[in-house]
């Protein structure tokens, strides 16, 4: 398990790959299931993907001013990527905002996704209006 100081090295920059896919484990969502059954949902589904695997989701939330969701998240590799975002509702609407959610800039949507580039190490916050 790491301590702080190991896990703030790790976010200023030298994350090693197990380190990374190890406090992906603590992120994860534990399945519950009822004994009520609703035949008109799926098994699984998505509310988003995001895309390549060097960025990092660490938010979906309601934003703190409006009914829209804010999605966050980083690049962990040190590298330039494009980030594709694939959306498992309707969205008719996306900006980019700095990390207060005052909008930067719109950003095009596509066959209900979203390419953008992110820089090395880059936050993004974006603005989903549904």
């Amino acid at each position: 398990m790491n301590t702080t100081n190991e896990s703030i090295i790790n976010i200023l920059g030298s994350v090693s790959k197990p380190t990374r896919y190890v406090g992906n484990e603590w992120n994860s969502v534990e399945r519950r299931t009822s004994n009520v059954v609703r035949q008109d949902l799926p098994e699984i589904h998505s509310f988003l993907s995001l895309e390549p695997q060097n960025l990092i989701l660490t938010a979906f939330k309601k934003a703190e001013d409006s009914d829209d969701i804010i999605i966050r998240f980083y690049e962990s590799e040190g590298r330039e990527t494009s980030a594709e975002i694939k959306f498992g509702f309707q969205v008719k609407e996306a900006g980019e905002t700095d990390l207060m959610e005052k909008e930067i800039r719109g950003i095009p949507l596509q066959d209900g996704k979203i390419t953008l580039k992110t820089g090395k190490y880059e936050i993004k916050t974006l603005r989903l209006k549904m």
